[in-house]
């Protein structure tokens, strides 16, 4: 039921699944550190996945393997230094659900 509902929400409402996403990321990544303030570590306008090589990520694009604006991140979860984001496969062109970034070896100026 879940999954006929969204497929009908409209495009310009993802931003907002992503701003929801950013304070997610941040309350997650602050519960590790319970005594560091609450702030935004992480901020992504549109989830991407690192391929081996650009040839690659536009063969996946033009495949319909990975179709960046369906993938909506709708978890985050955060154990030891690893941060772990789900991506439902209500569309097509999500490379993975179940996905995770270092948090020690990302780089905190910029998206990761």
């Amino acid at each position: 039921l879940v999954t006929d509902t969204l497929q009908y929400v409209p495009d310009q409402h993802r931003t907002m699944y992503v701003a929801i996403l950013s304070v997610l990321v941040a309350a997650a990544v602050a519960g590790v550190y319970a005594n560091a303030d609450l702030k935004e570590v992480f901020h992504w306008k549109q989830l991407d996945f690192e391929y081996p090589d650009e040839v690659s990520r536009k063969a996946a694009i033009s495949s319909g393997e990975f179709v960046p604006e369906n993938n909506l991140p709708l978890g985050v979860e955060v154990w030891k230094d690893k941060l772990f984001i789900t991506v439902p496969r209500w569309k097509s062109g999500i490379p993975a659900s179940l996905n995770y970034l270092n948090i020690s070896d990302a780089d905190k100026s910029k998206s990761p």
